[in-house]
C-alpha cells in the first residue's frame, strides 16, 4: 500500500513487522513510536513494515487510513487480509 515492495530479504538488513488494524486503538496509538523507530534507524539498514490485518466491514479501509496519516506513517505498509 505504501513504500517500495521488498522483493527479497537482504543479508545484513533487519526487518521489523508491526501487525496492526485500523480499528485497533492500541495499534493506532503505537504509530508515532513505529514511525520514530523507522526514522531513527533507516540509515542502519532497518526496514519497518506495518502489516494491516483482520479488516472488518465497519472499519476505515486501510489504504484510506494510511493516506490520511501522510508522513505520520513514513514506513512501508502492506496488507494481509487473507490470513
Amino acid at each position: 500500500i505504501k513504500g517500495d515492495p521488498i522483493e527479497a530479504y537482504d543479508e545484513g538488513e533487519s526487518y521489523v513487522l508491526d501487525f496492526w488494524a485500523t480499528w485497533c486503538g492500541p495499534c493506532i496509538a503505537s504509530i508515532p513510536h513505529i514511525n520514530e523507530l523507522q526514522q531513527k534507524h533507516k540509515d542502519n539498514k532497518v526496514n519497518v513494515i506495518g502489516v494491516a490485518i483482520w479488516p472488518s466491514p465497519s472499519m476505515t479501509p486501510t489504504a484510506e487510513f494510511v493516506e490520511s496519516q501522510g508522513d505520520r506513517m513514513d514506513y512501508r505498509i502492506a496488507t494481509d487480509i487473507d490470513g
